[in-house]
């Protein structure tokens, strides 16, 4: 192929690639690998997709399975858009197309299809190694809309039930939030994620009289947390989406904002570590992430975010 310039085949049968002299570069559906007239690299032996053995070697020729017409389906919407959720390949040929260029050094290049059959001990293989990991890091910063379970008559209530007598509660149950996170994806589907989430400020106006009033409110209402989560990742790839699903812990220390009758401000402090579980909704065609999820602090703290995410 001239360089530069991709050749997609929407083909259902396998892709021959033989060079004659040089070396080329060569991309599939989420994996790149080199092909010398030396032969191919044996660390490069074979790759996986779907279950299906992606990429078989012998001598200089590459063969290129596993193409399947919903695939190349999603894979070209994807490109349309500029997309890159499936990867990128670029050398591939229809039936009976041959084509050649000379590089800079003079090295050529011939592809043709073939219409061999895949061999069932490859299946098998490419099964047990369907969980081969191809490592994906990513970055993000998200803001967001938080919004605490707890309200101003639940906190009224639970003030009365520790014996105070209380005139009226004004509480702030909803604050912006923000956080920062990196992760990595140790197969297509699984990995980790760290990040810090400030979840808001929660801050009432409280009128109340009890002799333990000040104890009271250090215990019962709720802090304004921030703090580090670490969390396990599934991801599933859709025609034009990745849905996501998160759980994992938060460790986290915050401030009650709390006013109390006299202008009396609130300094107690608290921390822990609580559960914390997300959904969200990867956008490929732009570098978005929306998400909903949920803190176990203090009776729980719901935010939705719209992130910012970089893959590398």
């Amino acid at each position: 192929g001239i360089r530069g310039t991709e050749f997609i085949s929407y083909e259902t049968d396998q892709t021959a690639v033989a060079l004659d002299e040089g070396s080329l570069n060569l991309q599939t559906l989420g994996n790149t690998f080199d092909l010398s007239d030396a032969g191919a690299q044996s660390q490069a032996a074979e790759f996986v997709l779907d279950e299906k053995r992606m990429v078989t070697f012998e001598g200089n020729t590459a063969t290129v399975t596993g193409f399947t017409p919903a695939v190349l389906a999603d894979f070209a919407a994807f490109k349309v858009f500029g997309g890159d959720l499936l990867g990128d390949f670029s050398i591939d040929f229809t039936p009976g197309q041959t084509a050649g260029a000379a590089g800079a050094a003079g090295a050529t290049t011939v592809a043709a299809a073939t219409k061999e059959e895949e061999k069932p001990d490859k299946e098998k293989q490419a099964e047990a190694d369907d969980d081969s990991a191809f490592g994906q890091f990513y970055i993000g910063a998200g803001v967001g809309i938080s919004q605490s379970d707890t309200d101003s008559g639940k906190l009224q209530s639970d003030l009365e039930g520790a014996g105070n007598t209380v005139t009226s509660v004004n509480y702030e149950a909803e604050d912006q939030a923000g956080k920062v996170f990196a992760g990595y994806y140790f197969t297509r589907h699984f990995g980790v994620e760290v990040g810090y989430s400030d979840l808001g400020e929660f801050k009432s106006t409280i009128d109340a009289t009890g002799s333990t009033l000040v104890n009271d409110v250090a215990t019962l209402h709720p802090v304004s947390p921030a703090g580090v989560y670490a969390a396990g990742v599934l991801r599933v790839n859709l025609l034009i989406v990745s849905l996501i699903a998160k759980g994992g812990v938060y460790a986290w220390e915050g401030d009650v904002m709390a006013t109390l009758p006299g202008g009396v401000q609130s300094d107690a402090k608290r921390d822990g570590t609580d559960g914390m579980f997300g959904l969200g909704l990867d956008l490929p065609i732009v570098p978005i992430r929306i998400e909903a999820e949920h803190y176990d602090v203090d009776g729980g703290v719901n935010v939705l975010f719209a992130n910012l995410v970089f893959h590398f």
